[in-house]
């Protein structure tokens, strides 16, 4: 954008901190059911719920190693991995939700039946550019607000 790389493209990494605070919170989960003294019946199920949830929170957060964004000017966004054969065009839903320190959207695509994508992003999460500092999370936030959210459906 304003250091004339356009389209930007922006990478994702996962983020150790919020790993280790997705296992923690479901560690303690776990740990608390143990300690209520229900009968056996009861908590196995719901521990088993508590890491269950914990894999799949887990999985949706290593999922973003290797997810890229290309961002257009039209508030369209070209969603891909790298190495694989997954790379689409997305519109981003008027639902999303902006923060200093977090992003909440949905993305969907397809004609037939439409697919849909929902993150949450942190500034940890992106790759930061080679040149220093995290421009990156804000061109995002600054795209989301004024491209995305405000182009034509």
């Amino acid at each position: 954008m304003a250091d004339g790389t356009y389209p930007p493209t922006i990478r994702l990494k996962p983020c150790p901190a919020l790993l280790a605070a997705i296992l923690i919170i479901h560690l303690a989960g776990a740990l608390a059911l143990l300690f209520m003294q229900l009968p056996l019946a009861a908590t196995f199920p719901l521990v088993l719920l508590v890491g269950l949830s914990a894999i799949q929170a887990t999985r949706a957060q290593t999922h973003k190693r290797g997810l890229s964004f290309v961002l257009a000017k039209d508030g369209a966004l070209r969603l891909y991995r790298e190495n694989t054969d997954f790379d689409v065009w997305t519109r981003v839903l008027p639902n999303a939700v902006l923060f200093p320190s977090a992003a909440w959207f949905a993305l969907t695509w397809g004609t037939g039946r439409r697919q849909t994508l929902r993150l949450m992003l942190f500034p940890a999460e992106i790759v930061e550019e080679e040149r220093g500092g995290n421009k990156q999370w804000r061109r995002l936030r600054v795209w989301l607000r004024h491209c995305a959210l405000n182009a034509p459906r």
